[in-house]
């Protein structure tokens, strides 16, 4: 693949905030400019840009994806670079469009089984993503990976605290899903379960605070006198339909725990 032919438009020095120009394909016809031109493109992780310039506006055709997944696979641009990068990215301060582009890079690159074990730190650290859309990428991948090459349980349960706060229905039916195998696998870890699936219990939706309150229900004999309290508490603010089972999980356990 020739390097010239990766963008078809020449993009100016002002069109991004302190890159490298990105030199008009046309000229890049020696293995100087072509050095040059790679060096410049690792640029693109790292800073914004603006107008149609951004990656949000060129992701409309996705042809700067095409074209780095093309560099990637003829050797021009390390794998493992463009993988860390892309992940990179995603903790840096770019907007919800620009972040999409680096999951859609990354995902379009099929990272295998073992580069996704490689970058399970770096996977889990984004669970705690101000993007939302980053957050469900990042579950999906660790849901994932944990389903071939189980994640240490109290590790996962640890990083998918943030996402019990999330807005989202999906993302916080598959956290629950993830610690509840992760406190099979590992019963030690059940009060730290406990403790991270009751932050969902007084979520918008009524379906995730009912799977929080299932999986309460199946460790009723584990909830210590802290749990129980913090249920207590959180009876109140909860939906009708779940305040009539927290309140039977409550008698059920004994009320005299509370005492």
């Amino acid at each position: 693949m020739a390097i010239h032919s990766f963008l078809h438009w020449p993009v100016q020095t002002s069109a991004l905030r302190g890159t490298p120009a990105l030199k008009d394909p046309r000229l890049v016809t020696t293995p100087a400019k072509q050095a040059e031109l790679i060096n410049d493109l690792w640029r693109f992780f790292e800073v914004k840009g603006r107008g149609e310039f951004s990656l949000g506006y060129l992701d409309l055709g996705a042809a700067w994806r095409t074209r780095f997944v093309e560099l990637c696979n003829a050797g021009h641009m390390q794998r493992d670079r463009l993988l860390d990068a892309s992940l990179a990215a995603l903790n840096r301060d770019f907007n919800e469009a620009e972040t999409r582009c680096f999951v859609r890079l990354y995902t379009e690159l099929e990272p295998t089984a073992e580069e996704q074990h490689v970058r399970c730190g770096k996977l889990l650290a984004l669970l705690d993503a101000e993007v939302s859309s980053t957050v469900s990428f990042a579950v999906k991948a660790i849901k994932q990976l944990n389903k071939h090459d189980p994640i240490p349980a109290a590790d996962l349960i640890k990083a998918l605290r943030p996402v019990f706060l999330s807005p989202g229905k999906g993302v916080v039916m598959d956290a629950i899903g993830l610690v509840k195998d992760a406190a099979k696998r590992a019963p030690d870890t059940k009060p730290e379960a406990i403790d991270a699936i009751m932050q969902a219990l007084r979520h918008k939706h009524e379906s995730v605070s009912n799977a929080s309150l299932a999986a309460l229900e199946n460790w009723a004999a584990d909830l210590d006198p802290k749990a129980l309290r913090e249920l207590q508490a959180s009876v109140p603010a909860l939906l009708p339909s779940v305040q009539a089972r927290a309140l039977a999980l409550l008698d059920t356990t004994g009320r005299a725990a509370l005492s």
